[in-house]
């Protein structure tokens, strides 16, 4: 899911992403991402700092919160450190990208996310067959 207040910046990621199998959502507001959350199975959110009435740092805090297994990255085109280190510190985000941002790495960092959700999700299934075939030789 990608957030932004902007919808020329949604639309610049859309046609990013459009070239890849990627399935996407987008929102222009935390309410509405939270919304979307509720009624999708989402692994991955990339939302900007700036917006109005929630920040993308208050959102993704509330994602960590709901949502832990969700991949969180901040977007933002101002560097305000305060801001960003309690991003980082209260919604546990993973990665960080200062617009204007590189396609390439924007990209990497997607598919980057993805695969650690994945793997994560792996794991855990893996572990849970572990833990039932151990209790079954008890």
């Amino acid at each position: 899911m990608f957030v932004d207040d902007e919808p020329s910046i949604l639309r610049s990621i859309k046609r990013i992403i459009h070239k890849t199998n990627i399935n996407m959502l987008m929102a222009t507001s935390g309410q509405e991402a939270l919304d979307l959350f509720a009624k999708h199975d989402i692994t991955m959110i990339v939302s900007d700092m700036k917006m109005p009435n929630m920040s993308g740092a208050e959102l993704l805090e509330k994602v960590a919160q709901l949502y832990p297994e969700t991949y969180r990255v901040i977007l933002t085109g101002f560097a305000d450190l305060d801001s960003i280190m309690q991003a980082v510190n209260h919604g546990g985000i993973h990665r960080y990208i200062q617009k204007p941002w590189d396609n390439q790495d924007l990209l990497l960092t997607i598919k980057d996310g993805l695969q650690f959700t994945k793997l994560k999700r792996e794991n855990h299934t893996l572990q849970q067959k572990l833990f039932k075939q151990n209790r079954a030789l008890k």
